[in-house]
């Protein structure tokens, strides 16, 4: 079976199909919100906001089957709160946190569910950061029920295409980081302490370089495939 997944496989799966016009999509930002007073669980949205992970998962699948060549490595998933005077923004900026955390669970087993049977890899969830802003960022700042209230207990995720960086061979690796010692090595001659310390920086920036060149694991592929 060829790894680049075709895209109606994964459409192929059980429940709600959200439509997917690009093959490629660019950066988008969904948000999950109605979440119930000081609840963080993602079993107790309504479901049609449930139904957003779904989309999510087979957006961020689709990036990478498609061949694209940045796709969705870096996923930034933000908690927010609504203001709560009594307990306070400390109590807040926690609500959001484990909302965000739910969240980042609930979309990590999506993407385990579609790839269930080996036949899709779950990609890497290294870029994922998840972020907490409490009461911060309001939707409804003057709200006057719990209809606008329920906007501000919310959960973005953001999805941004990044392309994997250049690797390098073992060979050239090992001949850049040998470079990067004998830099510093130079610098330490260095009798002026402030050249010495510029030296240092900028032979530090080299090193980071080539440890940034370092060729990517390949993923093991199941005999399946």
């Amino acid at each position: 079976m060829n790894h680049h997944i075709a895209e109606r496989e994964i459409l192929e799966t059980e429940g709600p199909r959200p439509a997917i016009t690009a093959r490629c999509p660019g950066p988008v930002v969904i948000e999950l919100s109605r979440f119930p007073t000081h609840t963080t669980e993602v079993t107790a949205l309504p479901p049609a906001e449930r139904a957003k992970i779904r989309h999510v998962a087979l957006l961020i699948l689709q990036s990478f089957s498609a061949g694209c060549p940045a796709p969705f490595r870096r996923v930034i998933i933000g908690g927010h709160a609504d203001r709560d005077v009594r307990m306070g923004p400390a109590f807040e900026m926690e609500v959001s946190r484990k909302r965000a955390e739910s969240v980042r669970a609930a979309l990590q087993n999506e993407l385990l569910a579609l790839g269930r049977g080996g036949r899709v890899a779950p990609p890497p969830t290294s870029g994922w950061v998840v972020q907490s802003f409490g009461a911060t960022q309001l939707r409804a700042r003057n709200p006057r029920g719990e209809a606008d209230r329920l906007l501000n207990r919310r959960v973005a995720i953001q999805l941004i295409p990044t392309a994997q960086p250049p690797s390098i061979s073992d060979n050239l690796l090992a001949q850049c980081l040998r470079h990067c010692i004998a830099r510093k090595a130079q610098c330490l001659k260095h009798a002026d302490p402030n050249a010495r310390e510029m030296c240092l920086a900028l032979a530090g920036n080299f090193c980071r370089t080539c440890a940034r060149a370092r060729p990517a694991k390949r993923p093991v592929r199941s005999a399946s495939q």
